[in-house]
């Protein structure tokens, strides 16, 4: 996979909970908590204040901190796809929380985005979403503006079409 060039942690974060998001649809993984767990993950991208996101994040059943899956999840699935979404989730939660307190390691974040998208077995660089999140990714620092909420909407319309696509071809 080619390095991700300007996109902010927020886009890569996007990025992230779209692959994630897929590898639940594609294997038929519904639960609460993965739907908590998504819809923080793409919350990052309009958040104003990185720290409340962070502790938010700290209060999900599914925090992607290396925590156990939540028991009702966890009795869905066999041992190895239970193993396999704990991955999943751990390495998506980290594009973000491993730069929390610390510089920017852009390389770090690229690294766990294509853990991810390994790991859910995405093309990141196929993904519709990719064009919309490099032409609107905001060029301040590496992090990023936040995003307004039409933004964050327009990205995960386009999101949920990746979704839709990917499933509808299995």
């Amino acid at each position: 996979m080619n390095n991700f060039g300007n996109l902010s942690i927020r886009s890569m974060q996007a990025l992230g909970a779209l692959a994630v998001q897929t590898y639940c649809s594609r294997n038929s993984i519904n639960h609460p908590s993965i739907d908590a767990f998504i819809e923080h993950l793409w919350s990052v991208v309009d958040s104003p204040d990185l720290i409340e996101w962070e502790r938010q994040g700290a209060t999900l059943d599914l925090s992607g901190w290396g925590d156990p899956l939540p028991e009702a999840l966890a009795e869905k699935l066999t041992d190895e796809e239970g193993e396999t979404l704990q991955r999943l989730c751990d390495n998506a939660c980290e594009i973000s929380l491993s730069h929390m307190y610390g510089a920017t390691n852009r390389v770090e974040a690229e690294e766990f985005l294509r853990t991810v998208a390994t790991i859910a077995q995405f093309d990141i660089l196929r993904s519709p979403l990719l064009p919309v999140v490099s032409e609107l990714s905001p060029a301040t620092g590496d992090w990023g503006e936040p995003l307004t909420q039409e933004m964050k909407q327009e990205w995960q319309e386009v999101a949920k079409r990746c979704v839709q696509t990917d499933t509808a071809r299995r």
